[in-house]
C-alpha cells in the first residue's frame, strides 16, 4: 500500500526506490515488469495496478472486508485498564480499520481512473467505521482520556454496503473525514460496479434512455438503490459534507451528475475519438439538454464549482476532485454551447434568471431531476423549480444566453479554477478545456 502511494504521489522521484523494493517481493517474481524500459505512465499504470490487485485480493481471502467473519472486536473490557494501556489497545485497532478504510478508498480511486468494476465484493462489504478525526489526532493517552470521558472507542460502529440504505448510515460518522470518504468511496464503488454491469452492455439500446445512465441502472438491483443511498447520504450527512472538508461534497455532487448525464458523450463530444464522432455526440447532448435530468446536472456542476472556489488552503484537493471539476466543466459547457440562443425564447426578456451558484437546499430539492422524480409534487423552492421547468440562467453573475460564447465563459471560470488548486492532473484537464474553448470551428457540422 505504501508504494502504491508513492507511485501515485510522484512517479518521477520514486520511481527508481520503488523499483529497489519491488526487487524483493514475491508476486509472481514480479519478472513482467521491466521499469527501466517503461515510461512514466507505464510505470504508473502496470506496476502501481499489480500492487493494487494483489493487496485487496489477498485482503479481501483474509475477510478483512467482512467483519462478521472474523472474531468481533470488542473494547469494553479496556475500560478497566490504565489509560496508557487502553490507549494502546485502541489505537492498535483504530489503525486497523483506517488502513481497511484506505483499502477501499484505493479501490474507488482505480475504479474512478480506469473505468473497471471493484475488485472488493460489495454483496458482502461490512467494517467497523473509524472513530471521531479529534480522538484519533490526540497526542498521547492522556489527551485521549481527556476526550473520549465517556468511552465512546468501546462502541464499534459498523458500515454496510446493502441494498437498504438506512442500513448503510451509522450515527455519529459525519465527526471523521475518512469515515465519509470511506462511505463516499463505497457509494461510488456501488455505482462503477452498476455502469459496469450495465451501461457498458446497453450502449445499443437506441431512444433518449441511454442519455440519463440513471434510468439504464434502475433496470439492476443494486442500481435501483443508488438514488436513495445518495440522497440518505445528504440527509444524514449533509452539514458535514457542506461545512466540512469540500473534497467530499464534490465527491457527492459528482455521482450526482454521473446519474444524469453520460459522461462518455461529453467526452467523446470534446473530440476523444474525432471530430465526426464529437459532432453525434454533440446531437445526443442536444436532445439530452432539454431534460430535467440535464437541468440538474448543470447545477451539481456548478456548485461542484463553488465548492472549490470556497474551499481552504488547508483543504487540499483529492484526485477526484480535480476530475469532478472537470466533467462539471464539460457538463455545464456543452450545456450552454446547445441551449437555443436566448434572443429566440420568449423568456429572454424575463427579469427573473436563475443563479447557478446560489446556495441549494437538496434536501427541498429531493429527487427532482433524477430517474425517480415526482413531477407531481408541488414545489416551490427556486433550484426544484429550474429544474423541472427550465429557463435562462447565469452563472457568477454571467448570463449564459447559449451558443459558443456562453460555453466559452464557463469553461474558462473552469479553467482558471483548476490552474489555481489542481495538482495532480489539472494541466491535461486544463488543456483539453482550453482547446475547446479555442475551437469552435472543429465542433461545427
Amino acid at each position: 500500500m505504501c508504494l502504491i502511494g508513492l507511485l501515485l504521489l510522484d512517479p518521477t522521484r520514486t520511481r527508481h526506490f520503488v523499483t529497489i523494493k519491488l526487487s524483493v517481493l514475491r508476486y509472481g517474481e514480479m519478472q513482467c515488469i521491466t521499469v527501466s524500459g517503461l515510461g512514466q505512465e507505464m510505470v504508473s499504470s502496470s506496476i502501481t495496478y499489480a500492487l493494487y490487485t494483489k493487496a485487496l485480493s489477498v485482503a479481501q481471502q483474509h475477510s478483512l472486508f467482512e467483519v462478521e467473519k472474523g472474531t468481533p472486536l470488542s473494547l469494553e473490557s479496556l475500560g478497566d485498564r490504565s489509560d496508557v494501556d487502553a490507549w494502546e489497545a485502541w489505537a492498535r485497532a483504530e489503525s486497523t480499520k483506517r488502513m481497511i478504510c484506505c483499502m477501499i478508498m484505493v479501490d474507488s480511486f482505480f475504479a474512478a481512473n480506469l473505468g473497471t468494476s471493484p475488485i472488493i465484493r460489495l454483496d458482502t462489504l461490512k467494517l467497523y467505521a473509524p472513530c471521531a478525526t479529534y480522538l484519533f489526532a490526540a497526542d498521547d493517552a492522556g489527551r485521549w482520556s481527556q476526550l473520549d470521558t465517556s468511552r465512546s472507542f468501546a462502541r464499534q460502529v459498523t458500515v454496510e454496503s446493502g441494498l437498504e440504505p438506512s442500513a448503510c448510515f451509522p450515527m455519529g460518522l459525519g465527526s471523521s473525514s475518512l469515515g465519509l470518504s470511506t462511505l463516499l468511496s463505497i457509494a461510488w464503488l456501488r455505482l462503477a460496479d452498476v455502469r459496469h454491469r450495465t451501461v457498458l452492455t446497453n450502449k445499443c439500446l437506441a431512444g433518449s434512455e441511454t442519455l440519463i445512465p440513471g434510468k439504464i441502472y434502475k433496470r439492476d438491483a443494486a442500481g435501483g438503490a443508488l438514488v436513495p443511498i445518495l440522497q440518505q447520504i445528504y440527509s444524514n450527512y449533509g452539514g458535514n459534507l457542506g461545512l466540512g472538508q469540500p473534497n467530499h461534497m464534490i465527491f457527492w455532487h459528482n455521482m450526482c451528475i454521473c446519474l444524469t448525464a453520460d459522461l462518455d458523450m461529453f467526452e467523446t463530444g470534446a473530440g476523444r475519438q474525432g471530430r465526426d464522432s464529437a459532432l453525434l455526440a454533440i446531437d445526443g447532448i442536444g436532445k439530452w439538454s432539454g431534460t430535467p435530468a440535464a437541468r440538474r446536472a448543470c447545477l451539481h456542476a456548478a456548485q461542484a464549482y463553488k465548492c472549490m472556489v470556497n474551499k481552504k488552503v488547508t483543504d487540499g484537493i483529492s484526485f477526484l476532485s480535480e476530475t469532478a471539476l472537470f466533467n462539471a466543466a464539460l457538463v455545464l459547457g456543452f450545456y450552454s454551447y446547445v441551449s437555443p440562443t436566448a434572443e429566440d425564447e420568449p423568456s429572454f426578456l424575463e427579469p427573473d434568471v436563475f443563479e447557478l451558484l446560489d446556495d441549494v437546499d437538496w434536501g427541498k430539492v429531493g429527487n427532482e431531476g433524477l430517474p425517480d422524480s415526482d413531477v407531481s409534487r408541488p414545489t416551490q423552492d427556486p433550484a426544484a423549480h429550474f429544474i423541472r421547468s427550465g429557463g435562462q440562467v447565469k452563472f457568477a453573475g454571467m448570463r449564459l444566453p447559449g451558443g459558443f460564447g456562453s460555453a466559452r465563459k464557463v469553461i474558462l471560470e473552469y479553467v482558471g479554477l483548476l490552474e489555481e488548486v489542481g495538482k495532480w492532473k489539472a494541466g491535461e484537464f486544463c488543456r483539453i478545456l482550453r482547446t475547446l474553448s479555442d475551437s469552435p470551428v472543429d465542433l461545427d457540422p
